[in-house]
């Protein structure tokens, strides 16, 4: 299982198989590349207004980080610090709404992966490693409790990241982002007139605001 085949079985059925731990060669890169193109160039039209521009090498560093990450799920005796990249090479990026957007793509799926993660062994390096990267990511780490919102500056100026963001927070109900009084506003504003379709959510909302 190559991860062009990887990829393709995620989108085609959302479930995947993954080989042990082993070098990805330049021609599977150069696949996944081609097979993340076809795939952005759909999954935009499902999104609110206009996305950011796809920056497809962001877009396969992530696809490759999911893909270890799933190889040191199955495989337990894999050591996180072999298989994926170190978390401090993330810390002198400067990132834009297209970085976010073109991350997001396979990182949308990051809190499912935690998740998974996280029954099998709460304390497991892949659980805190998913869970310091969910900080880096906050449009696809909404979900994942108590994970730090760093970089929202980037994603919130954006129209439709931040529509994204908010449908997100609401779906999953994740108070801990209403901190940030700009996504407060925003979620406020979603929910407008219909209270009722997001009780919970609006009561936070409000109870935020009054206090």
């Amino acid at each position: 299982m190559s991860l062009p085949s990887f990829l393709t079985l995620l989108f085609e059925h959302g479930r995947v198989r993954v080989p042990e731990y082993g070098p990805i060669s330049d021609e599977e890169i150069s696949e996944a590349r081609s097979a993340l193109v076809e795939f952005e160039a759909g999954y935009r039209q499902t999104l609110p207004g206009e996305a950011p521009e796809f920056l497809v090498e962001t877009a396969c560093w992530s696809a490759v980080v999911m893909y270890r990450a799933c190889q040191c799920q199955v495989y337990r005796e894999l050591e996180v610090e072999r298989a994926l990249p170190a978390l401090k090479s993330l810390l002198a990026e400067r990132r834009q709404a297209a970085h976010h957007y073109s991350a997001d793509v396979l990182f949308r799926l990051l809190p499912d992966v935690w998740r998974l993660s996280r029954d099998v062994a709460s304390a497991d390096p892949l659980v805190k490693y998913l869970h310091e990267l969910a900080a880096f990511w906050p449009l696809s780490s909404v979900g994942m409790p108590e994970a730090s919102t760093q970089h929202v500056d980037e994603m919130v100026g954006d129209p439709c990241l931040l529509a994204v963001y908010v449908d997100r927070i609401l779906e999953r109900k994740d108070r801990s982002r209403l901190g940030d009084p700009r996504v407060r506003d925003a979620v406020r504003k979603a929910i407008g007139m219909f209270p009722e379709l997001s009780p919970e959510m609006a009561k936070e909302v409000d109870g935020v605001r009054a206090s």
